[in-house]
């Protein structure tokens, strides 16, 4: 079955999001040459997917809903990197920390 093999996050401020994502997960970032585009590099797991960071081209997002695409990330400890988040700045939060059901134990969004 075919898998999602990139993700794209566009952002208002590439910049600070780019720098909550580094403190929050750790995620390094490769500016493009040329374009306003960074390459995302997630981690070395085979279980996982890599990804870009643009400008938003069109209106920002409400900060009290989900309006644009969810990704899942698997972590061990879901209050640890929801924390993490809010230390980071995280603003607009639509749920808390929830474990969810997947193929291998500790998931959750």
């Amino acid at each position: 079955m075919p898998r999602p093999v990139h993700f794209e996050i566009h952002a208002t401020d590439p910049s600070v999001l780019r720098t909550f994502y580094e403190e929050v997960f750790g995620w390094t970032f490769q500016k493009w040459a040329g374009a306003d585009y960074w390459v995302i590099a997630t981690g070395d797991e085979p279980d996982g997917v890599n990804g870009g960071l643009t400008s938003r081209s069109g209106a920002s997002a409400a900060p009290d809903g989900i309006n644009a695409y969810v990704a899942v990330i698997g972590v061990g400890d879901c209050q640890h990197y929801f924390d993490r988040a809010v230390t980071a700045g995280a603003a607009g939060i639509s749920m808390p920390p929830t474990v969810m059901p997947a193929r291998s134990a500790g998931s959750c969004n």
